[in-house]
């Protein structure tokens, strides 16, 4: 078929050692180099830049759908990550990150929040911590809303001012919940590389319209391990084909 094929095992049984021996038999040595696109997961990771919207930028999406689209997707890891029920369970927390994400992203304000980085346009996971360790050390008893995040965006604004307008003690939960919820990925060596990335290395953009075949072998890793990075696949090819969709949509 025309585009790409993108193979995902997760068992460790062979097969991507066995599909790789079929294809060069089928199509030879050279075609097996040029058109096969092999990650064994971890010993090597896909290259994704997560938080990166500059991609999407360069495909004329509007910066302000770029951003929320990456902080859904962020909710959907985490939800993968943690089970949904258990993400859900803090009410105030969900919003609150992706509160922080659109803060970093902001076009104004984005660079002077978290660590130093030379573009608004994207951010390593542990900038977004920082950005957390900011408005937790901005709290209360002493609320400072200057030494919080800024954002040029009246309502980030207001809900990180709603936040440190808290007790000490509700305040202190919120912002628990917020750092249970990043730990979730900080904790995981192999996802914690991924979402520190910053330099893209491999986007599922660059390769819809390739006759190509992408092959993610999954079988060194723990089961769970597996399962959630599959979901980071998945979730990264979803996105690119809805952002090609919406490309192809807007120039028609």
């Amino acid at each position: 078929t025309a585009g790409p094929t993108i193979l995902i095992d997760p068992k460790g049984d062979g097969m991507a050692e066995n599909y790789l021996r079929a294809h060069a038999v089928r199509f030879g040595l050279d075609d097996l180099e040029e058109n096969v696109i092999h990650f064994p997961i971890p010993e090597i990771l896909p290259g994704f830049s997560f938080f990166n919207i500059e991609p999407a930028l360069a495909n004329g999406q509007r910066r302000d759908d770029a951003v929320q689209q990456k902080a859904d997707h962020y909710e959907e890891i985490l939800k993968l990550v943690m089970g949904t029920e258990r993400y859900e369970r803090a009410t105030v927390a969900p919003g609150l990150i992706k509160t922080l994400i659109k803060a970093l992203f902001d076009g104004e304000h984005g660079r002077e929040n978290g660590q130093y980085r030379e573009s608004t346009d994207y951010f390593a996971h542990r900038q977004l911590e920082n950005a957390l360790d900011e408005l937790w050390a901005a709290g209360p008893p002493q609320p400072d809303l200057g030494a919080a995040p800024q954002s040029s965006d009246e309502e980030v604004t207001r809900s990180l001012r709603r936040q440190l307008q808290l007790d000490q003690s509700t305040f202190s939960n919120v912002m628990g919940g917020v750092g249970n919820r990043l730990s979730a990925i900080s904790d995981d060596t192999h996802l914690r590389r991924i979402f520190n990335n910053t330099e893209p290395q491999f986007d599922f953009r660059d390769v819809l319209n390739d006759d190509v075949v992408v092959l993610f072998d999954l079988g060194d890793l723990r089961e769970d391990a597996a399962r959630i990075m599959t979901g980071v696949i998945l979730t990264n090819l979803a996105d690119a084909l809805q952002e090609n969709q919406q490309v192809a949509s807007s120039r028609d």
